[in-house]
């Protein structure tokens, strides 16, 4: 984005912003997100370098200015430290580390002035020093990466030109030279190291502030041994803001925005077929350059919501498939009846799963492992039970490998049970923000149907919910507003008769409205009172 962006551009996203793009980006196994410790500083155009396994957060600036705080993050004990602060105030530069150094190039300062210098820090005295000037000013947008101890500069804009020019920096001879010229000039696009070649996507082709829309989905590729460029397959959408990161050997474009100002979701690159959807982003997620650790992607603040400059240090881990219920039980309920859950996981692939199991509740939690055979499947008859607990809570599975999962909540009366289906869903598949969905078919008759609601959320951010109770004529009974922090499960028991006020309604429905979040998950039970077979009601989009 422009330097200009302190105050017009954060404007441009908070007023104009559509939310995330309503597109088919739920997947079968998308992989999980997690929430790490909160940076110690909310920043926007800052750049991560990683050196020893730490993680270096620097540069940027935030609704109070530029900043010039350096902040190391360890995975291992989820804390942050602040080192050495930079020299100077650098907003938008490109970051990367090369021989246990973290070069710090161009970028713009408070007074929007661009810069070709480069910093230096070095972790191991935690100091700084300054290296050859870049030949060009590149100002805000421009990105990055190191291949063979070199550093690759791409793209970016100068005083209102995008441009696209490449140069390269030579640590070891502290020399610039320039190579063969991108083939359209680009901003805020994503860059990757990939089959050893430089592999640039999207971004945006002119600057954000006069045309904020003009946005591509082209990507090129420059192959460091010819010295050329040649296209690549374009991503499935236009993007700008994206990180672009590889992992476990495959190449992945995360988050961004396209030309209607709506955040996107995440694409993988399949090596001769091109680009497929990957799951979704928890939040809207632009301009959060990417560092990896591991098998993990690491994202330090950025846009982290609409028009929220986050502190969050958001983690993506393609290898970790979670599952979950909305509810789980082992406990008593209502006429006498005995729930139970069941759940039984099926490992199709070529190796071995390791499982944890996780009750999230917060007056009864609990947790156990397990393994599952290859090409194997696994029965966790009351799964609640086997972990000790009298309660009931939403489900979590996590596995290192993918499963098909899925599971039944029944009424055990005594050698006779009646049950319903309980699924085990990936938090793609749940609601997020502006979406809206209906559950029909509910029934509240006296002594002979009654109906609960049950509400979780599976994504890492609060989520808040309105829920309105109707009768089949399309009277409405109630409306009332949820808030679900992470991990919460609330189960509404005949909200027909406590909220609606209505113990004889006959049928009736439900709409869920969500205001904010992601990863939202609703279904009504209907029971009959006189047998306790119960029917699980999942919502209509």
């Amino acid at each position: 984005m422009a330097a200009r962006r302190f105050g017009v551009v954060v404007a441009i996203v908070v007023v104009l912003s559509g939310g995330l793009a309503a597109t088919g980006w739920a997947v079968e196994h998308p992989g999980s997100w997690s929430l790490a410790r909160d940076m110690p500083t909310s920043r926007l155009g800052n750049g991560p370098a990683v050196v020893d396994g730490q993680l270096y957060v620097l540069g940027g600036f935030n609704y109070g200015g530029g900043i010039v705080d350096v902040d190391r993050y360890d995975p291992a004990t989820d804390t942050w430290e602040t080192v050495s602060t930079m020299p100077v105030v650098r907003a938008g530069p490109v970051v990367a580390s090369v021989d246990g150094l973290i070069y710090v190039i161009g970028g713009f300062d408070e007074t929007f002035t661009s810069y070709g210098s480069v910093l230096i820090y070095d972790p191991a005295t935690d100091s700084w020093s300054t290296g050859a000037d870049m030949p060009t000013l590149r100002g805000d947008g421009a990105v990055g990466v190191a291949h063979d101890g070199l550093i690759y500069v791409v793209g970016g804009e100068d005083n209102g030109a995008v441009l696209k020019t490449v140069e390269v920096y030579d640590p070891a001879s502290d020399s610039w030279s320039a190579v063969a010229d991108m083939s359209m000039p680009r901003v805020a696009a994503g860059i990757a190291v990939y089959n050893d070649e430089i592999w640039v996507s999207g971004g945006g082709f002119e600057p954000f502030v006069e045309t904020p829309w003009a946005v591509t989905a082209h990507v090129e590729r420059f192959d460091p041994v010819t010295g050329t460029w040649s296209p690549a397959p374009y991503l499935s959408q236009a993007r700008r803001g994206q990180a672009m990161v590889v992992l476990n050997g495959t190449l992945y474009v995360i988050g961004g925005f396209d030309s209607m100002l709506r955040g996107v979701h995440i694409e993988r690159y399949i090596d001769n077929e091109g680009w497929v959807a990957a799951g979704a982003v928890p939040t809207f997620l632009s301009d959060c350059n990417p560092a990896t650790i591991g098998s993990k992607m690491y994202l330090p603040g950025g846009w982290v919501g609409i028009g929220n400059i986050g502190d969050e240090l958001l983690i993506y881990d393609p290898t970790q498939f979670t599952y979950w219920a909305e509810v789980a039980a082992h406990l008593g309920g209502a006429h006498g009846s005995l729930w139970r859950t069941d759940v039984a996981a099926a490992n199709l692939g070529e190796e071995s799963a390791d499982v944890d199991v996780v009750l999230h509740s917060a007056e009864t939690p609990g947790t156990m492992t397990t393994s599952i055979p290859e090409d194997s499947q696994l029965a966790l008859a009351d799964v609640v039970g086997q972990m000790g607990v009298t309660g009931k809570g939403m489900l979590e599975l996590r596995s290192d490998q993918p499963l098909r999962v899925t599971g039944r909540t029944y009424n055990d009366d005594g050698g006779v049970t009646f049950g319903q289906l309980c699924d085990l869903q990936t938090a793609d598949q749940g609601l997020r923000e502006g979406d809206t969905a209906h559950v029909v078919g509910l029934r509240q008759e006296g002594a002979l149907f009654r109906t609960n609601l049950t509400f979780a959320n599976t994504g890492i951010f609060p989520a808040s919910i309105q829920v309105s109770l109707f009768a089949a004529n399309g009277e409405l009974l109630d409306a009332y507003p949820l808030d679900l922090a992470p991990g919460d499960s609330i189960q509404e028991l005949e909200p027909f008769v406590n909220r609606g006020g209505r113990p004889d309604l006959g049928w009736g429905y439900v709409t869920i409205d969500v205001l904010s979040g992601s990863g939202v998950m609703v279904s009504g039970s209907v029971i009959d009172s006189q047998s306790n077979d119960a029917t699980t009601v999942y919502p209509k989009r």
